[in-house]
């Protein structure tokens, strides 16, 4: 069995050879064994000069393979990483249906039981490479395809996907399951594609600028409810959506826009398109810093930023996470410095009696930035430091002297947009040691 790693050659090798266009999959959430039902059908094409072909996928078993039509024999093509498919078509069609494992590392499909109320909560951690653990896939960046996904689940859940949740409906013979099928999304990477399910307790709102509505939920375990300030959380995201469409120059990219709190998270949080999950730290269950919330508005600020730099404009290869983050850190502590942190600040405080919040700080630490605890540095000073981060990505992404060039609509930052065919691409040496974006 090989490295359960892909390497960049062999990424690069694949995405010269395959169009990959859209995947459909449906995922049986309803059993409490260690594993679920995934079934997936992806459409690609192969161009003359690909040879043998293979999608990524981590499973203990798959129950049954069709390429075109024609059955293949899972001994012989799955290695319990790789579907190996020696011979390809021009134009094909790969039936995928196996049997995927829960996890409980936040890789693949994590499952949570609140101890509180035995509760059951679902989400999906795939970056790096981890799509696979839950669909058949090309589980690589640089192929881009629509995703199209049902889920069937116990029928008192809240589900969300990349699209908005549609209404559930009735599953023949399962009177305590229900089926959502979601829309297909614009192309987009693997590993920004999600699925949250589970007895969430959910609010909602809308954003409206002009024309543009996008609809918002914000979405925590039930025994968390009560400590949810969904009003916050959604006030801080709308003066991003202000800031970040003027400094963009260009519309939202998806269709709605959820953020989930979710248990047992590794990271603080993820950029998944349209549906951003965020450690459930960040509901606060006791008094916190002022310093604490500003990490929280910068956390929704980063997420939100890469909607665009990161899910609409994407990078080839992992080696340019760096700039990936780096930008979306910059231009999020810029809004927070521009558009939220003072006012926001004064306002928590203002009603600090009625939501319980203190006017000095106590010991609670903000999430992954543990060398600020107990400096003392005032708010600006703070915001300073997360530009100076920042400035570097920045720089490469635009090719700026100064934040005024890049940072005021610049529409070659993220143009040419159709979704499925350009990335931020490898940065490419330029005189005096300056770095950019390579067009493409």
């Amino acid at each position: 069995m090989p490295g359960k790693n892909l390497t960049r050659d062999e990424a690069r090798q694949r995405a010269d050879s395959l169009d990959v266009r859209a995947y459909t999959v449906e995922l049986d959430l309803t059993g409490d064994g260690p594993t679920f039902r995934s079934t997936t059908v992806v459409g690609f094409a192969a161009h003359s000069s690909a040879g043998p072909v293979f999608l990524d996928l981590i499973a203990p078993e798959v129950i049954e393979l069709t390429l075109n039509g024609r059955n293949l024999d899972p001994a012989t093509h799955f290695d319990g990483v790789r579907i190996n498919l020696p011979e390809v078509a021009p134009d094909n069609t790969l039936r995928v249906v196996a049997n995927c494992a829960y996890m409980n590392t936040g890789e693949g499909l994590h499952r949570f039981i609140d101890p509180v109320d035995k509760g059951t909560y679902l989400y999906t951690q795939f970056e790096v490479a981890d799509a696979r653990r839950v669909f058949a896939c090309f589980d690589q960046p640089d192929l881009k395809a629509t995703f199209q996904l049902t889920v069937l689940a116990p029928h008192d859940w809240a589900v969300f996907s990349n699209a908005i949740t549609p209404e559930p409906r009735p599953v023949s013979g399962r009177v305590d399951a229900a089926a959502w099928a979601f829309e297909a999304t614009p192309p987009v990477s693997t590993y920004i594609t999600a699925l949250v399910a589970g007895a969430y307790h959910v609010q909602r709102d809308v954003y409206r600028r002009g024309e543009v509505e996008i609809p918002m939920a914000v979405a925590c375990r039930a025994s968390l409810a009560e400590h949810l300030d969904a009003a916050e959380i959604f006030d801080v995201t709308k003066r991003g959506f202000d800031f970040f469409l003027e400094l963009f120059a260009q519309p939202y990219p998806f269709t709605k826009y959820d953020q989930l709190f979710v248990p047992e998270y590794n990271a603080g949080a993820m950029e998944n398109a349209g549906c951003v999950t965020i450690l459930e730290d960040y509901v606060f269950r006791s008094k916190v810093t002022d310093a604490t919330y500003e990490r929280r508005a910068e956390t929704i600020l980063h997420e939100l930023a890469h909607m665009w730099f990161g899910d609409l404009v994407t990078m080839r290869w992992w080696d340019d996470l760096w700039l990936n983050e780096s930008f979306a850190t910059y231009v999020s502590v810029l809004a927070q410095a521009e558009s939220t942190v003072d006012e926001r600040l004064d306002h928590v405080r203002e009603r600090g009696e009625d939501l319980g919040l203190p006017s000095g700080p106590v010991a609670v630490h903000p999430p992954d930035r543990g060398r600020h605890q107990g400096s003392g540095r005032r708010r600006g000073e703070l915001r300073r430091d997360h530009l100076r981060q920042g400035r570097l990505g920045a720089q490469a992404a635009g090719g700026l002297g100064g934040p005024g060039q890049l940072l005021r609509g610049d529409p070659a930052l993220l143009h040419p947009t159709r979704m499925g065919e350009h990335h931020a691409g490898r940065p490419a040496r330029l005189p005096r040691g300056d770095l950019r974006s390579r067009p493409e």
